[in-house]
């Protein structure tokens, strides 16, 4: 961090990640939680391609973007959950995604 005034620190690099969508059962009337999830399945798809252009918009070196969806996907018995493998498969993602910027 820099001496002085605020900004003449350095900028911060900063990753925004676009969260992995709900699974095919949050579709599912029939799904017990489907009531508290609707419209999350197509606001979830829509959300990697739009975050993705506000940080290409930014135009800022130090603003980075990964998508979730490339390693993660939910459990196919509950559509908002991941099972242990899925974390250990998204925090690999993620550290490739951040290694080469830190």
């Amino acid at each position: 961090v820099g001496v002085g005034k605020w900004r003449e620190a350095p900028a911060p690099k900063v990753m925004l990640i676009a969260p992995a969508r709900l699974g095919d059962k949050a579709r599912l009337e029939k799904w017990p939680r489907y009531a508290e999830w609707i419209g999350g399945f197509d606001k979830l798809s829509a959300l990697p391609e739009i975050l993705e252009q506000k940080v290409a918009k930014l135009a800022d070196e130090n603003v980075f973007f990964a998508d979730a969806n490339q390693a993660a996907s939910s459990s196919h018995l509950d559509p908002i959950h991941w099972q242990a493998e899925m974390h250990h498969k998204m925090g690999t993602f993620m550290a490739q995604q951040v290694m080469p910027i830190i």
